[in-house]
């Protein structure tokens, strides 16, 4: 996981679904988190290596985001991504997000609802 610690972000849950299986970068309560777990804030540099030496990311908040930016980059690292319902750049469905017809697909799908909304 990289981002905010807090219980927003669903840290606590992540903890105990993930055990010692997971490692946490970022700023925030620490406290929420084994310390053998948290790596630290990283640079840009750092996070980038964690996250292409990665199987797997981890994003579970307890509240919407509207895209979770850090899922997309963990993808385009290579990253298999394990999320939940409220990051929003997985809200159609596609967790492969380095797939460019994925994209395509997602942006087909919004001009749809768009178009239905609008009654074209």
């Amino acid at each position: 996981y990289v981002g905010a610690i807090n219980e927003a972000k669903g840290v606590s849950e992540m903890q105990l679904i993930f055990g010692d299986n997971i490692r946490f970068i970022g700023r925030g309560d620490v406290n929420l988190i084994n310390p053998e777990n948290y790596i630290g804030v990283g640079t840009p540099e750092q996070i980038a290596f964690a996250m292409n030496s990665s199987k797997y990311f981890v994003h579970m908040p307890n509240w919407k985001e509207a895209s979770a930016r850090t899922v997309v980059e963990a993808a385009m690292c290579g990253c298999k991504l394990i999320v939940n319902e409220n990051v929003g750049a997985c809200s159609f469905g596609i967790t492969d997000l380095a797939n460019p017809y994925n994209g395509h697909k997602s942006f087909n799908e919004l001009v749809s609802a768009i178009k239905s909304i609008k009654g074209s």
